[in-house]
C-alpha cells in the first residue's frame, strides 16, 4: 500500500493507538490519584489536662483510641470531650504507665463508656490509684493485655488503616516512667512518636533498635518537657516537624527550659497544651497540620 491512502491508515492507526493508551492511562492515573483514598482522615486531640496526658485518637475507619486520661480531677473534662466529639465506645484504651497523671480518670472513665480492650504495661506500683485502674479494668470484663503479651516491635491491630507499633514496653523496668509504652501510630506517610514518660536510657535502646524508622513527623515529648528524657541521639533520631509537651501549672520546673531551648533546635514547630487548650493534629495520611483547641 503506498501514497496517500497508505498515509491515511497509518493515521487512523495512530489515533487508536492514541485513544487506548489514553484508555488505560486515565483509569491508572485516577487509581493512582485516589490510592490515598482508603487511608481518609486520622484526628488526633492531645487534651488540656493540666499537669499529665489524655490522648484521643479517631481513625478513618471510626475507632477510638485513648492513650492515657490524665488526673482523677479532669475526669470530667475528658468525658465532656469525648461526648463532644461522638465517642460512644472507646474501642482501646492504652495506659502507658501507672502514674497518678496518665490513668487517675481510669475508674471514671471507665464508668462512662464501653472500653473494648485495655493495653498496660504491667509494671505493678503499691499505690491507690494503681489499685483503682487495676479494679476499673477488670471490671469491664474486655481484653488485657500487658508486657506477657506486647513486645516491642509488635503490632496492634486495632485499627485498618492506622498502625500501631510497640517502640517500647517493659514492666520489669526500674520505675513506671520506663515501664512506659511507647507508640509509634502510622497513617499514609504521616507518623507520630507518643513516648509515655520514657526517660533518656529507654530512649537510646530505642534509638539503637529502631535507627531510621524513628524519623517521624510529630513527637509527643516524654514526662511533659523533663529533662531526664528528651536527649540529642532521640531528637535526631526522631527529627520531628511537630514537637507537643503535655503540660499544666506544676511544682517540678517543667517543662525544663533546657529541653525547650533544645526542642527549638531539633522541632519545626513547638506546641504545648496549656499554652494552645489542647491540640488537634489532622493527617490525610500524606501530610498533617496541628492546631490549638482553644
Amino acid at each position: 500500500m503506498n501514497g496517500p491512502r497508505a498515509l491515511i491508515v497509518l493515521a487512523v492507526i495512530a489515533i487508536i493507538i492514541v485513544v487506548v493508551a489514553a484508555g488505560v492511562a486515565l483509569p491508572m492515573l485516577l487509581r493512582n490519584e485516589g490510592e490515598t483514598d482508603h487511608v481518609g482522615e486520622m484526628r488526633v486531640f492531645f487534651l488540656d489536662v493540666d499537669q499529665g496526658d489524655a490522648i484521643l485518637i479517631q481513625t478513618p475507619d471510626g475507632k477510638n483510641i485513648m492513650v492515657d486520661c490524665g488526673y482523677v480531677d479532669y475526669a470530667s473534662e475528658v468525658i465532656e470531650f469525648l461526648r463532644g466529639h461522638d465517642v460512644q465506645v472507646i474501642d482501646a484504651f492504652i495506659a502507658t504507665h501507672p502514674d497518678p497523671d496518665h490513668i487517675g480518670s481510669v475508674p471514671t472513665l471507665f464508668d462512662e463508656f464501653r472500653v473494648l480492650s485495655v493495653y498496660h504495661s504491667g509494671f505493678v506500683k503499691t499505690t491507690q490509684t494503681y489499685e483503682n485502674f487495676i479494679a476499673a479494668i477488670e471490671a469491664e470484663d474486655c481484653p488485657i493485655y500487658d508486657d506477657n503479651d506486647i513486645d516491642a516491635g509488635d503490632l496492634l491491630p486495632l485499627s485498618s488503616n492506622v498502625t500501631f507499633e510497640v517502640l517500647s514496653i517493659d514492666s520489669t523496668a526500674e520505675d513506671s516512667n520506663d515501664a512506659s509504652i511507647v507508640l509509634k501510630v502510622t497513617h499514609g506517610d504521616v507518623d507520630l512518636i507518643l513516648e509515655g514518660d520514657a526517660s533518656w536510657s529507654t530512649e537510646l535502646d530505642m534509638v539503637e533498635r529502631f535507627g531510621e524508622e524513628l524519623d517521624v513527623e510529630v513527637l509527643k515529648v516524654s514526662h511533659h518537657g523533663s529533662s531526664s528524657a528528651s536527649s540529642y541521639d532521640w531528637l535526631d533520631a526522631t527529627s520531628p516537624e511537630t514537637a507537643i509537651v503535655c503540660i499544666g501549672p506544676n511544682d517540678w520546673g517543667l517543662p525544663a527550659q533546657s529541653i525547650m531551648d533544645r526542642l527549638e533546635t531539633y522541632a519545626g514547630e513547638v506546641y504545648t497544651t496549656d499554652g494552645e487548650g489542647g491540640i488537634l493534629v489532622l493527617s490525610n495520611g500524606l501530610s498533617c497540620t496541628a492546631t490549638g483547641l482553644a
